[in-house]
Order: C-alpha cells, then structure tokens, then sequence
C-alpha cells in the first residue's frame, strides 16, 4: 500500500557537540531563540514564530552513522509505525524512536546512508509558508534515492529542468515542497558521504554569510546565484553544514525542490 504523503519538513534537530556554543552561534546570527525543551535538549524558535527544531548533546542523539555535529531534518508522516513499516524494506538502519517535539519519532538512514527523522505531524502543522527553511539531498545514487523517498515519504518526483544543472524535486500531491535531491558525483570526483542540508531563508544572502563568518563560522561555498536563488554554504564555529537561500522571496508557484551540490550539499 501506498504511503500517505509526507506532511512536508516538521522538524530540525541539531546534534551538537556543544550545545551552549551552538545556541550562541545561532542566537547572534540568525536571532533565534531557545529554551529548555526537557531530557538535556533546547528547543529553538525563530523570531515571533513557533518553535521549529532542537539542539541535542551529540552524545547523546540517537543518530547512527552521521557526524558528530550535525543537522537532521525531520519530516512529518501522518503515522509514524506506517512510515517505519515501509522503510523497513529498504534501510535496515532505524534508531530507536525518539521523542521529537512531544510527538513520536525516529531518526533513519535511507539505502545510501544519510541520515534523515520521521516525526507524526498534523497536515496543517507545516506549511511552505511557515517553514524557515528548505533541504537539500546529496546522494551517490539518485535513482534508489528516487524510489526510496517515494515509497517512504509518498513523495512525487519530478526534475527541474536547468540547462546546467539536473534536480529532482520532492512534493506532495497538493505541490507542497519535501525538499530537493541531486547525484553529488556529478559535481565531487571523490567519495563523499550522502546527506541532508538545510538551507535557512534569509533576506540578503550576501550580508548574513559574511556575518556569520564574523560570528565564527566557514564560507563553504561564497554567496552565488543559481537559477532559482542566491544562496552560500557554510558552517557554523563546531563544523556542522548548513546553507543559506533568499528563496523565500519568490511569491509565484510552490518552492522548487532541488538545487547542484559539491562535497558539502552544494555545487
């Protein structure tokens, strides 16, 4: 049986080797904002908005096979054991399930090894309105990545023409965003570890990338302009891979759902 669609990205966690620091890091860039979310872990909100992620001890997140400091996006099945039940075929990687948000949980490997989570969330908990961010697939192979992330996520998937880059884009039925994939081999000759990115919204891509390398952080990549956004990759002062895109400001059609990559996410 077919799975019922993805509610889209319900949640970010992030694994930190220093949890305190990375709040920091986070509240002077981007001004989020954090409190005790109970069990060690802090809960994080954007400015005036409701609370999006967490930041766990990375000794302590239950996430198999993923760097030590890392971002894991989370998406939302309307229930967790049908979505668990379908992954079982493919990734025999499942951690334990977890608590995310006060919602039943679990953090998963798909076929290529990177590392994703599963949370029940309600349909109209998450929105592309509401979501302060997009993510980003690098796989090694697009193809298993395609069936897998259809059958576990009820995802549709279609490519974004470009004439320089080839995407894949992950949506639900009603054209709801799932996120973006693409072969990392096409832009890294050398091996490189499947995996998600997130790429936050910001209003001046330029700015904020050079502000958080003010803050601590790495320029992976130096703001640039793709067909659809200007976007930088970077990370933050544990070195952990996030992006950053003004793709928000678009205001015609549902977010695209791919972008290119290098090692790192991006190209």
């Amino acid at each position: 049986m077919r799975m019922k669609p993805s509610t889209g990205p319900a949640w970010l966690v992030l694994a930190s080797s220093e949890p305190s620091a990375a709040a920091s890091f986070y509240r002077a860039f981007l001004d989020w904002s954090f409190e005790d979310g109970g069990a060690g872990g802090l809960r994080v909100a954007r400015p005036g908005g409701e609370a999006f992620g967490e930041i766990l001890d990375a000794g302590g997140a239950p996430v198999a096979g993923a760097p030590a400091d890392h971002w894991t996006v989370c998406f939302g099945v309307a229930a967790l054991d049908p979505a668990l039940e379908a992954v079982a075929p493919w990734a025999p990687r499942v951690a334990r399930p977890v608590d995310l948000d006060g919602r039943p949980g679990a953090m998963v490997t798909d076929p290529r090894g990177a590392v994703f989570g599963l949370v029940e969330s309600d349909p109209g908990q998450v929105r592309p309105q509401r979501c302060p961010y997009h993510c980003e697939l690098a796989t090694d192979d697009l193809p298993l990545a395609e069936r897998f992330y259809s059958a576990v996520l009820g995802a549709g998937i279609r490519p974004v023409e470009d004439d320089i880059f080839d995407f894949r884009g992950l949506s639900t039925p009603d054209g709801l965003s799932l996120g973006g994939m693409l072969d990392v081999r096409e832009f890294h000759p050398s091996p490189i570890a499947p995996h998600w990115v997130p790429y936050f919204y910001v209003e001046d891509v330029d700015a904020e990338a050079m502000r958080a390398v003010e803050l601590g952080g790495l320029m992976r990549i130096p703001p640039d302009t793709s067909p659809f956004d200007r976007y930088a990759l970077l990370t933050d002062p544990s070195g952990t891979l996030f992006g950053l895109s003004d793709e928000h400001m678009r205001t015609t059609g549902p977010r695209r759902g791919g972008r290119a990559a290098d090692g790192s996410g991006r190209r």
